[in-house]
């Protein structure tokens, strides 16, 4: 199977995960931070997710336009 990820974007995603995991062990301080705090880390992981579909599907989610690694 392909990694979906360039090595840089994986070594984002394990420190998304780590922030997370570290962010659990946390107190928590108020009833909706949690909910808060997963929400945007989805945004994030969205954001690398996107990555991946401009980089595999140009022609879908670029306009039509080809790009290249730099510009996703």
């Amino acid at each position: 199977m392909k990694e979906p990820f360039t090595v840089d974007e994986r070594i984002v995603m394990d420190l998304i995960v780590k922030a997370h995991n570290s962010f659990l062990a946390l107190p928590r301080s108020h009833p909706a931070e949690l909910t808060e705090w997963i929400n945007h880390l989805h945004g994030l992981q969205d954001v690398l997710g996107r990555r991946v579909l401009c980089r595999d599907y140009p022609n879908y989610f670029n306009g039509g336009k080809e790009l290249t690694t730099k510009e996703c």
